[in-house]
């Protein structure tokens, strides 16, 4: 557990700071699907609401910075 809250902290903190955000929003990923996960199978619906916003607000920063995920999908990679 202590791993995950200091995964949430230095991802929150590189977020803040503006330095190597899609790293951070790619480590924060798993942990964000897990608390959605949670809030929308064993908690009462009002209590998803906040789960749903920050996705939403994760999947606003993701798309922002969607130029520096496009080279993972590239089809036929080439070592350099």
């Amino acid at each position: 557990m202590n791993f995950i809250k200091g995964t949430e902290v230095v991802c929150g903190a590189l977020l803040l700071a503006g330095v190597a955000v899609p790293l951070a929003l790619v480590a924060l990923t798993p942990v964000l699907v897990n608390i959605v996960l949670f809030h929308v199978y064993l908690t009462p619906p009002k209590d998803a609401v906040s789960a749903f916003v920050f996705l939403a607000l994760h999947l606003f920063l993701v798309w922002r910075y969607r130029t520096y995920y496009k080279p993972f999908f590239t089809v036929r990679a080439a070592p350099a």
